[in-house]
């Protein structure tokens, strides 16, 4: 959901101005990638954006978790671009609608359930608006994020734009054995 790549970034130095208009030529052949590796080809989050109706886009964020390493989840919400923002409505019944898409061998479903509940730390701001501003900062992107208007006071985050066929994709923790969904466990 781009309410977690929503939720980064007080950034020191970036560009004075930021886009006007983040998704502006944006297609799903490309993700925002949040911390990217460039020699492993690794981000910690990955996010698509895909136009639908009403200028919304649907988010899908996948990202790696704290907790059980390697666990990587799915999680969809609707944004929009408002006064030059990305935006979204914090909601934490978006985490109802997660998924895992690479766990840790071994764990048990309890265990995977339990780490995307662990989010819910993530949701503050249920039913604000969160909206990031994106600074341009030579290749990557600096942003700053507000709640309803008001700053949020979260980590520096370095995100950037990568190409789906540039191979980038989102890394588990370090250490861990880890299966795509669909395989043997």
């Amino acid at each position: 959901m781009p309410i977690l790549s929503l939720f980064i970034a007080q950034a020191g130095a970036f560009a004075p101005e930021p886009l006007a208009d983040p998704l502006a030529g944006i297609t799903p052949d490309w993700q925002l990638c949040e911390l990217a590796d460039e020699p492993a080809k690794t981000c910690r989050m990955m996010s698509t954006f895909v136009r639908v109706a009403g200028g919304q886009f649907e988010a899908t964020d996948r990202l790696s978790i704290n907790g059980l390493p390697g666990l990587v989840i799915e999680i969809k919400s609707k944004a929009y671009v408002k006064n030059g923002a990305l935006c979204g409505i914090a909601r934490l019944k978006d985490l109802e609608g997660a998924r895992i898409v690479r766990h840790v061998d071994g764990a048990t479903a309890r265990q995977e359930a339990a780490a995307i509940q662990s989010l819910r730390f993530l949701y503050p701001v249920e039913g604000k608006e969160v909206c990031s501003a994106f600074y341009p900062d030579g290749v990557n992107f600096r942003l700053t994020a507000t709640a309803n208007g008001k700053p949020l006071q979260v980590d520096d985050m370095v995100f950037r734009w990568v190409h789906k066929d540039d191979g980038y994709t989102v890394a588990g923790w370090q250490g861990a054995i880890t299966t795509p969904l669909g395989t043997s466990r």
